[in-house]
């Protein structure tokens, strides 16, 4: 009798080497496809390493993106390449995929390059990883006129996509755990690192090369005269319900705001392409059943979906039109109302047409995507950047503030609460959504922003160099804070000044150090007719408060860093904090330091006061450093209180 284990070792080795025959016929047939996925998780692995520098992680971020489109891109033309005969009309196919990753590879490192934001970066990337995998549903079986051949090859997709994340997931959870164990219990030290790197892999080479090992040769085989009842039981007894479910909501919504009159929100958009997505993926699964005796209720059910879809389509464009009407055009406005315009397309298509060629769903949805992402001077980016510079455009004539050569203006008389909000919120999305490019059309950047010296501007350099430019013409977030004088508490227990400090005669006039007193809470109340007294905090140069903030009144600092902008709709107050430092280091005769230290106000006992003609700003804790590069004290972080009329 053969022993157990010897069995057990003959199906091990059947078992394995018929894995990697599979897995050298796979590497074989989509070599090109593989190929990229290697070359995408090495570099998402080496992007994990601590010595990667910032220039090189966005290099190598673009080369991963790149390398990720690669996949769907060179799989649709794999199979395509199979269904076209000639040597060189195969090369012909792969020659133009392969011309079409290039030319994909240099969008994105141009957008990564030229003053876009990173926001804007995804938003390329999505589009054509949705293009592009789109691509793989319809252009290996296009010259295929059988619609069945088109839903069984998709299905096989479908269902081996999902066996393919199962087998990775359970598969990687089995490896880290026995890397975690041998790191626990064997004393072997792995670094987490390893897990990330593992992750990688596993998720982008591996689950390709599984993925790609199901996709039949012959994609006419993938017909087969059964129906999944997995599948069937997922469409009609979990999507469909959930249709339903959405169809009574926004039915019941839709009569509410027809006896009402009002303007649907915003958010019942979503839910209607909720609707629309769920419905019509549950209609694709059970499209085989329609030439199926007995279940012609499924044709029923299609066109009464289509036909309660257009009011729902109706309400969704005015819910859109209303709110482009209002805001104007942003990415989201943008794609909403085309894929309200895909959708109006895809119901009259459904609802017209005897031959309900399914086919036409993602044909017409990849063009809708290139024309949404890629046509120059139509796509979203161009369209929600240009309605926005438009809009703060118009609105800054509106008042006076802005001339053809884009320079601002002061306003002749103070802005009003809603239209200093509103042009805030248009620059605020401007310099965040698309970077300089969005700004330079409305509002000059300054080539001091673009200093080499200055290291890497992110978009939040931008933005916080926006505020501070823009508040001294009273444009503002439109936060209104509201605490009065009175609520604070304080007692004047004022100890002997400090050695005299050396003032600034442009900024501030005086600067006063002085001893807190024997708590931190005694404070002295500085002479003078306040209105508002603020707590603040400045910590790696944004702005902190434990209260509400602001119209009363604006702090940022500017791009330089060096000045610190106090600021309302009336009066804009600058404190140099550079001169700050110098004066403090007059004062104490701070000595020059070696290395790059991080230091504290002395003692903690003294408060720091900078007053100015409608502001003071008393500073009880500061943290500074020594910068070796330009050898002197720089202000890190401070907190306080300011007072001001």
């Amino acid at each position: 009798m053969i022993p157990f284990f010897c069995v057990i070792r003959i199906a091990m080795k059947q078992s394995l080497q018929q894995i990697l025959l599979s897995a050298f016929n796979t590497a074989k047939r989509f070599p090109l496809v593989l190929a990229v996925a290697l070359l995408g998780s090495t570099t998402l692995s080496l992007l994990m390493g601590d010595e990667v520098t910032t220039e090189q992680q966005n290099m190598m971020a673009v080369w991963g993106q790149t390398f990720a489109l690669g996949i769907p891109l060179l799989l649709a033309a794999t199979l395509f390449a199979e269904s076209v005969t000639g040597v060189m009309r195969k090369l012909g196919v792969y020659k133009l995929a392969i011309a079409l990753l290039i030319i994909t590879y240099f969008h994105l490192n141009y957008v990564n390059t030229h003053g876009f934001s990173q926001g804007e970066l995804s938003i390329t990337f999505a589009g054509y990883f949705l293009a592009f995998h789109l691509l793989v549903s319809f252009l290996p079986v296009i010259k295929i006129s059988d619609a069945a051949v088109f839903w069984h090859f998709n299905k096989t997709l479908f269902l081996r996509a999902a066996i393919t994340v199962l087998y990775v997931g359970v598969l990687y959870a089995g490896l880290a755990g026995a890397m975690l164990a041998l790191d626990q219990l064997l004393g072997f030290e792995i670094k987490s690192v390893y897990y990330g790197r593992l992750w990688v892999y596993m998720s982008g080479l591996g689950s390709v090369w599984m993925f790609l090992a199901y996709i039949p040769k012959k994609l006419e085989e993938t017909v087969d005269t059964g129906y999944p009842k997995g599948l069937q039981v997922f469409a009609q007894y979990i999507l469909m319900p959930l249709v339903l479910i959405y169809l009574i909501i926004l039915y019941i919504y839709g009569l509410k705001i027809a006896l009402s009159g009002t303007l649907p929100v915003g958010w019942v958009s979503n839910l209607i392409l909720a609707f629309a997505v769920v419905g019509m993926l549950a209609l694709l699964l059970l499209h085989p059943l329609t030439k199926v005796d007995g279940n012609k209720w499924v044709n029923r059910f299609t066109r009464v979906f289509y036909l309660a879809l257009i009011p729902l389509l109706v309400l969704l464009y005015i819910a859109a039109l209303t709110r482009i009407n209002s805001y104007g055009f942003t990415e989201l406005r943008y794609a909403l109302l085309a894929l309200a315009i895909w959708l109006t397309g895809v119901t009259l298509f459904m609802l017209v047409t005897r031959n309900k060629n399914i086919r036409a769903i993602p044909l017409s949805l990849f063009f809708t995507v290139v024309w949404v992402f890629f046509i120059p001077g139509f796509n979203l980016h161009s369209v929600s950047k240009n309605s926005q510079t438009e809009r703060l455009q118009a609105l800054l004539k509106d008042h006076k503030m802005w001339t053809d050569k884009k320079e601002l203006m002061a306003p002749q008389v103070a802005l009003p609460d809603s239209i200093s909000a509103e042009m805030y919120n248009i620059a605020e999305y401007l310099s965040t959504q698309h970077g300089t490019t969005g700004m330079e059309p409305a509002i000059q950047i300054p080539d001091s922003f673009f200093d080499k010296n200055s290291e890497n501007r992110s978009r939040y350099d931008l933005t916080q160099w926006l505020s501070s430019a823009l508040a001294p013409y009273g444009i503002s977030d439109g936060l209104v804070y509201t605490e009065d004088i009175t609520e604070a508490v304080m007692e004047d227990t004022a100890s002997p000044q400090m050695p005299a400090a050396v003032p600034n005669p442009v900024t501030f006039p005086d600067l006063e150090i002085r001893f807190r007193g024997p708590t931190p809470a005694v404070v002295s109340v500085p002479k003078g007719n306040w209105t508002h007294c603020v707590d603040v905090e400045i910590r790696d140069f944004r702005y902190v408060s434990n209260s509400d903030f602001n119209k009363v009144v604006q702090i940022n600092r500017d791009v330089t860093e060096k000045n610190l902008y106090i600021s309302n709709n009336k009066y804009t107050e600058v404190f140099n904090l550079d001169s700050l430092m110098g004066s403090l280091v007059h004062a104490y005769k701070f000595p020059k330091q070696n290395g790059p230290n991080n230091f504290y106000f002395p003692n903690f006992k003294e408060v720091v006061t900078l007053r100015s003609k409608n502001a003071v700003l008393q500073v009880f804790y500061m943290e500074y450093n020594w910068n070796t590069k330009l050898t002197k004290y720089e202000l890190a972080e401070f907190n306080g209180k300011l007072w001001l009329r």
